[in-house]
């Protein structure tokens, strides 16, 4: 019995001590943490990314209700990829060089099948971050709407770079990304509502892995969005680079402007590793690369199905293209401006042309009613020898007040293709001139030429 109060007293002591010992153990485990960032060094990535997307395709019907498409897409990128100084804060920050080694597409929509790979002139691009989207434009040719569509997938590896935290992070720490990190990623240009948070899970043989998980509600190209992701990827700590990246995103989005309705399901797997030759972007070209590559950079080329081809900037879309025409949309802010039919015209003998009168007796008879007046009728300057014709009229459509651009133009050998745009009149000062610098822009090619022209 003299023996108990004692050994009270060493069952508490045990007790303490090991709650000391926890504790210390504790504090040292809250002490580590990690830098999980790249730094901005000009270190060349060997990237390899697979993309698959599959869902549904909605357009509008007769009744009103949306039909579905069902759509699967599988697209495969290699390229070399080495970060270059940013424009800017924020996303700007971001910005690379990359030499694409592959890029093609496989895609399925309905029970038609399509292709499509980046032609050998398009290797080497500039990707540059923006709030919206990941930008890109070739140091060497211009980039078609296809083009931009075919690299534009979820899980960019430049955007995912924005995932990083800025500081030093625990084990099972989370923290959130700044706003425009998540716009960024998806690719949503305008955004009511939007979550975004990270977490550092595990620490295994040098290799982190980063959870993350969000979702954002929005609008692009003027079409109403909701995009959910989560995902998650690895960083070797030691080597500081991001080796592995894995999302699932999930979009639905209503029928817009220029683009179908989406109930689509995308999965992004990359990989990627230092470059150890680093053969293919080297100092020199890096240095090339001019800080604000300029609108004529930017600018898209349009091949049209009649050995023709023009320029425009990058917020006309496609809309709608047939054997004898071409329907494209300029879409601002998510507002539809113009709309610009473009179609093949019966050709006349070398070196005529369409009398004058006769287009623009053309041009009456097509609108019928809803013309006013004629305002203006005229021949334009324009190079290469062709002959340009101008009409313009203005009218109403269901009480609104609109304008009509119309442009006929012949080539030498007597090809001639017309253009109409048509414009609420309160709108032409967001048109500007860009209906004529599109026109002049126009090339016509014979079959050989045109050929070697858009298949490098």
């Amino acid at each position: 019995m003299e023996f108990s109060a004692p050994l009270r007293r060493s069952q508490s002591g045990l007790w303490l001590s090991a709650s000391v010992i926890l504790l210390s153990a504790t504090a040292a485990s809250a002490a580590d943490t990690y830098e999980l960032r790249e730094p901005n060094a000009a270190v060349a990535m060997r990237v390899s990314s697979h993309v698959e997307i599959e869902g549904h395709f909605l357009t509008p019907s007769a009744d009103g209700k949306a039909v579905k498409w069902p759509v699967r897409s599988v697209v495969d990128y290699e390229y070399v990829e080495r970060r270059i100084d940013g424009t800017g804060r924020d996303a700007e920050n971001l910005r690379s060089l990359r030499y694409y080694k592959r890029a093609e597409s496989q895609t399925t929509v309905g029970q038609r099948q399509t292709s499509q790979r980046l032609g050998d002139a398009l290797r080497l691009l500039v990707a540059q971050g923006r709030t919206s989207h990941v930008e890109l434009y070739s140091t060497s040719s211009l980039m078609t709407r296809n083009d931009l569509d075919l690299l534009g997938t979820p899980g960019d590896t430049l955007a995912a770079l924005a995932l990083q935290p800025r500081n030093r992070v625990e084990l099972n720490e989370e923290w959130n990304p700044d706003s425009w990190c998540i716009q960024l990623l998806t690719g949503t240009e305008a955004v009511t509502r939007s979550e975004l948070v990270c977490s550092l899970d595990s620490v295994t043989r040098g290799t982190a892995r980063i959870s993350f998980r969000g979702s954002i509600e929005g609008a692009t190209l003027g079409a109403a969005a909701r995009t959910e992701l989560d995902g998650h990827f690895e960083f070797r700590i030691g080597e500081r680079y991001v080796s592995r990246f894995e999302l699932r995103q999930s979009e639905k989005r209503s029928v817009g402007t220029v683009s179908p309705g989406l109930e689509v399901v995308a999965n992004c797997v990359w990989q990627r590793q230092p470059d150890a030759t680093q053969s293919v972007i080297t100092d020199e070209v890096a240095d090339t690369i001019p800080v604000n590559p300029g609108e004529n950079r930017l600018a898209l080329s349009f091949r049209s199905p009649w050995k023709a081809r023009l320029v425009h900037d990058r917020n006309w879309h496609v809309f709608h293209q047939t054997p004898e025409m071409c329907v494209l949309r300029l879409v601002e802010r998510g507002r539809l401006i113009t709309q610009c039919n473009i179609s093949r015209v019966e050709t006349v003998a070398p070196g005529a042309r369409t009398p004058r009168e006769q287009f623009e007796t053309d041009v009456r008879r097509e609108l019928g009613p809803k013309l006013g007046e004629i305002t203006e009728s005229d021949r334009l300057a324009i190079k290469g020898g062709r002959f340009l014709y101008r009409v313009i009229g203005t009218g109403r459509v269901n009480d609104n007040a609109m304008t009509w651009r119309y442009y006929l133009c012949t080539a030498v050998s007597g090809r001639q293709i017309a253009f109409a745009f048509s414009t609420a009149t309160e709108d032409l000062g967001k048109l500007s001139d860009r209906d004529i610098a599109m026109v002049r822009s126009m090339e016509f090619f014979d079959g050989s030429r045109f050929r070697s022209a858009t298949r490098p």
